[in-house]
């Protein structure tokens, strides 16, 4: 009979490594395909979106969307409105008034963070498609068939909906995400383009995430 070698300790924690990291490389993968689908299908979605609704004149919707006049107003309106929001969650959080929940929505999201530039990821991929998506269009087109105060009302309601599947159950997360959306709403009624609600919402949650990957949410 054939003596059968057995793999020795060392090679059994060798494979144990490589498999291990394998299994990483795949979540990977995994994740950044969904960030990835996230951008693509917002994109795909709202241009869809603002090609039915504005027909002909869909491209100088866009350009107006991203008007570059008053490009420097609308940053330093956008940087200041995620400190203040920045500010707010950090208070919130520090007294236990705002939670990040863990389920099977944001387990993908933290470990998502915990990449090499995770957060940063993480910020454009969901800040700039959603302000395209949401305010671009969603709050666009409201905005054009009702007043734009009851508007920004019913755009906010939508907005937090879609995010009731991560914070199921935490009210006061629920609450500031409307109010949030709100800030993002008006934002872009006054200044009337996406640069100031684009550049809070990415800088808000790179550092958002930033937090998340180092335990602090």
């Amino acid at each position: 009979m054939e003596n059968k070698q057995k793999p020795d300790k060392h090679d059994t924690e060798e494979i144990g490594k490589l498999t291990a990291q394998y299994e990483e490389k795949q979540k990977e993968v995994s994740i950044l395909s969904i960030l990835l689908g996230n951008v693509f299908l917002f994109g795909v979605w709202g241009y869809i979106g603002i090609w039915l609704w504005q027909g002909s004149e869909r491209d100088t919707y866009i350009l107006d969307m991203f008007y570059v006049g008053h490009i420097g107003l609308d940053l330093i309106v956008g940087l200041g409105t995620a400190v203040a929001f920045m500010l707010f969650i950090y208070i919130g959080t520090s007294r236990n008034l705002l939670l990040f929940p863990e389920n099977k929505y944001t387990q993908p999201m933290r470990k998502a963070a915990s990449m090499k530039f995770g957060p940063l990821c993480l910020g454009l991929s969901s800040g700039i498609p959603e302000e395209w998506l949401f305010r671009g269009l969603l709050f666009g087109f409201l905005a054009s068939v009702m007043h734009p105060l009851l508007a920004i009302a019913v755009a906010s309601l939508i907005f937090m909906g879609i995010h009731i599947p991560q914070y199921k159950g935490h009210l006061g997360i629920h609450i500031y995400i409307f109010i949030y959306s709100i800030a993002m709403c008006v934002m872009f009624w006054q200044l009337g383009t996406l640069w100031g609600p684009m550049l809070a919402h990415v800088v808000y949650n790179v550092v958002v995430f930033y937090w998340v990957r180092h335990g602090r949410l």
